[in-house]
């Protein structure tokens, strides 16, 4: 169980109401990790988008002719797992816990019928969401052009 109090300083969800804090908690499961274990992986389907509460989870993606590359590293207040609620399409990211972590785990599902109820939160859901999706963005771009810098570099190298 995720409590209230917990979600009060969780910087995603600073800017709600103690009532819709109070309605998230409500919402949430408390979802634990040891380091290493796989939250979900890219290109599946998940149900669940995931607030950290304690922390670090790393966000992997695959890169064509680079591998695997760590894009981004969550940790608490952050927000994970957004595609279900955009849309239900599946994971454009592995995501990998860093250390051990506690998530809160919200049913994608519920969190999209409260903002098609309550146009308010709705509203507030979908700033916070477009802001987390904006530092992603920007955190990924910056990520991408030094790893495949690095992994072309250690191809070039291993060719002579």
């Amino acid at each position: 169980m995720v409590l209230a109090d917990e979600l009060e300083n969780v910087a995603f969800l600073r800017h709600f109401t103690p009532a819709y804090q109070k309605t998230l908690a409500g919402l949430a499961r408390l979802k634990e990790l040891q380091a290493d274990d796989v939250l979900f992986a890219e290109g599946e389907h998940c149900p669940e988008l995931y607030i950290v509460l304690d922390g670090e989870v790393g966000l992997e993606i695959r890169v064509p002719s680079c591998g695997v590359i760590e894009v981004h590293r969550v940790g608490p207040g952050g927000l994970l797992g957004w595609s279900p609620v955009l849309g239900g399409g599946p994971m454009t990211a592995t995501a990998i816990s860093a250390t051990r972590c506690r998530l809160a785990a919200l049913s994608a599902d519920a969190v999209v019928a409260l903002a098609d109820r309550d146009a308010r939160f709705g509203l507030e859901f979908f700033r916070r969401l477009s802001a987390a999706l904006a530092e992603r963005l920007r955190a990924t771009r910056l990520q991408i052009p030094e790893s495949a810098r690095d992994k072309f570099r250690a191809l070039r190298e291993a060719a002579d």
